[in-house]
């Protein structure tokens, strides 16, 4: 299931919002949003493992987490976007590659196929 932490368009002064300038949790309507739409989403497919893609969608997640509304142990944290814009997002990966494969091994580990 592919969805984003503001899944419709955004706009800031007139300009596509791209989740980083300004940083999406310190608009409150963006906020809100990850609150009231994105967290009741994720409850209805709870054994889903969530992939951010990107630093904004990482910090909306830890927003949820730090609330008890996304149980951490769902989320793989500090995957990379793969925008071609992110010219790191190989080398970001490859960092963490090892880290997000023991996390998924023991999120389906816990769980019957």
């Amino acid at each position: 299931h592919g969805t984003s932490a503001i899944r419709y368009a955004a706009f800031v002064s007139e300009r596509n919002y791209t989740g980083s300038s300004p940083p999406l949790v310190t608009v409150p309507l963006f906020r809100r949003y990850v609150f009231d739409v994105l967290a009741p989403e994720l409850d209805r497919v709870p054994g889903s493992v969530v992939i951010p893609l990107g630093r904004a969608v990482d910090t909306a997640l830890g927003l949820l987490i730090d609330a008890g509304a996304l149980d951490p142990r769902r989320c793989c944290l500090g995957f990379p976007h793969p925008s071609g814009a992110n010219g790191h997002r190989m080398s970001q990966f490859a960092e963490i590659q090892e880290t997000l494969g023991d996390k998924l091994s023991d999120w389906f580990s816990a769980r019957p196929a």
